[in-house]
């Protein structure tokens, strides 16, 4: 049962991850291609065929729902730029300056002495696993 959820867990990872770069939009331009080529070829010749699908001139239903969706993915990224702004002069607003200290001394000894063994002993019977 865990190996299964482990797998789905990736399978969903990764199907987000596609979603965010907009894989989605390519594999249904590549599905609204390969129809457009077997529609096309059915009536001229594949040569023929191929230039009708790829010149722009063309489009089927599911390329022009492709390219709206683009464009609302794209218009919906972009925030107005009074927002950004306003942003901006608030946060600069709230940021107080950091002093960096005048002085600092890092010598080979300091930090030899964080990497020294433990000198506690392992706590006895050892804790269980939950």
């Amino acid at each position: 049962m865990h190996i299964v959820i482990e797998r789905f867990s990736k399978l969903v990872v990764v199907a987000m991850l596609s979603l965010s770069l907009g894989l989605h939009w390519a594999l249904l331009q590549t599905v609204a291609w390969a129809g457009m080529v077997a529609h096309y070829s059915q009536t001229a010749p594949i040569s023929t065929a191929l230039r009708s699908t790829f010149d722009g001139q063309h489009p089927c239903a599911l390329c022009t729902i492709v390219k709206a969706g683009k464009a609302a993915e794209k218009h919906s990224d972009q925030a107005p730029a009074g927002w950004i702004k306003k942003l901006e002069g608030n946060y600069l607003a709230a940021v107080e300056p950091v002093n960096a200290p005048r002085h600092f001394e890092w010598s080979p000894a300091s930090f030899v002495a964080v990497l020294e063994p433990r000198s506690e002993s392992p706590l006895s019977p050892p804790p269980r696993q939950a």
